[in-house]
């Protein structure tokens, strides 16, 4: 058995059967030596993958890498999303400003030091212009999205596939060889990957990874099995459909939705996948057709966060100058098309149409006296309700 099979199966047998397998029964399993497993484990360890293990030695998977040697370093990833983020700016940004931003990534724990010799790196590659405190994308150093014929776009991939083989820096290959995939236009509509309203995401390495291949996916319409897992609970092999990414800034995280495989045709079918909850994913070796009509984009038009479970609703908020209220705002509504910001004598109203109001009423808490419901009244009195329950973990405190 090849290495990458074996080491698929011990990670399926560990996530499907929690605290149930040890060094010795995965051995007899899968039929080996408890020595080939440990240095399996070892070298999943070292990809990403963590796990824990009780007094008697059995094993739980905490949480999944990537088995796979890494397509792009790590630096790599990095100065590319503060590209991203500079780029997401007119003028730029200033040197604190990127420090403060990236500085919140607590997961990676990414220091002012190594922030600083990314930014200085980009600086001396002439892929971002220094003026004074302020860095800015340099235009002409950015490779742009590459339209290609279907002949042209398939001796493209193989001679990239050619190179990555007999490259004498075949780490470097697979690094570029990745940004040119996910540049290449297939010259047919291209499934999304959308961001939900806000801030632009910053994900760990073996996540962006995983984002890429079901991306690739999607696009490809190749069906996939996913070993899918919900917090603790045994995790289970599911057949799925990609259809596009999406993500959630609030908590972080990317989305992949898909469609039962043998159901893609179905709306009601579509289902939306955590990644992190992703612990092992495969090409099922088949193709699927779109669903007629689909559209990402479209399908979260109206959705304020990730679950989509009830239907549009019309709300209307009243925003005050109470702090930086409506800056912040106006900021992380930006992108929002059904968002209509409206500026009154009594401040800024928020005009929009929302999928996912409970999700609203935790965004809307986060803004303290600085908001007022106007309407619905379904979800002022939300909003009321929830602020009594703060206001009754304080009754009789301090008295």
């Amino acid at each position: 058995m090849r290495k990458a099979d074996r080491q698929r199966e011990l990670i399926i047998s560990i996530a499907t059967e929690p605290w149930q397998h040890s060094m010795g029964s995965l051995a007899q399993t899968i039929g080996v030596d408890q020595g080939t497993i440990a240095r399996d484990i070892k070298e999943l360890a070292a990809s990403g993958y963590l796990f824990d293990q009780d007094d008697l030695g059995r094993l739980f998977l905490v949480c999944s890498g990537s088995c796979e040697q890494e397509f792009v370093k790590a630096p790599v990833v990095r100065q590319l999303a503060i590209m991203r983020y500079i780029a997401g700016a007119k003028d730029g940004k200033s040197h604190a400003e990127i420090i403060s931003r990236f500085k919140l990534n607590t997961e990676e724990a990414i220091s002012e030091k190594t922030l600083e010799r990314a930014v200085k790196e980009l600086c001396q590659k002439g892929l971002v212009a220094q003026t004074g405190d302020r860095y800015k994308l340099n235009p002409k150093q950015v490779v742009t999205e590459l339209y290609l014929e279907d002949n042209e776009r398939t001796l493209l991939l193989e001679a990239l596939a050619v190179a990555e083989g007999a490259a004498p820096l075949p780490e470097e290959v697979k690094s570029v060889s990745s940004r040119l995939k996910s540049l290449v236009c297939k010259g047919e509509p291209r499934p999304q990957a959308v961001y939900v309203h806000g801030r632009s995401p910053m994900h760990q390495h073996t996540v962006n990874k995983l984002c890429f291949d079901l991306e690739s996916a999607a696009r490809s319409r190749t069906k996939l099995r996913i070993l899918y897992r919900k917090a603790a609970e045994p995790a289970t092999m599911r057949l799925i459909s990609p259809l596009g990414l999406v993500y959630y800034w609030v908590l972080d995280k990317w989305y992949v939705v898909g469609a039962q495989a043998e159901q893609v045709g179905q709306v009601e079918q579509f289902r939306t996948y955590a990644v992190d909850s992703i612990l092992w994913c495969e090409a099922a070796g088949e193709n699927f057709a779109a669903p007629k009509g689909f559209d990402l984009q479209h399908y979260f038009k109206y959705a304020w966060g990730i679950y989509k479970g009830d239907e549009p609703v019309k709300v209307k908020v009243l925003l005050r100058d109470y702090y930086t209220v409506p800056q912040r705002v106006q900021e992380e509504l930006a992108h929002r098309e059904t968002c209509v910001l409206t500026q009154t004598d009594a401040g800024l109203v928020l005009s929009d149409t929302v999928q996912g109001i409970e999700e609203f009423a935790v965004w809307l808490r986060g803004f303290g006296p600085g908001v007022e419901v106007i309407e619905p009244i379904e979800l002022r009195d939300k909003v009321v309700q929830e602020l009594r329950k703060t206001l009754a973990l304080y009754e009789g405190v301090g008295n």
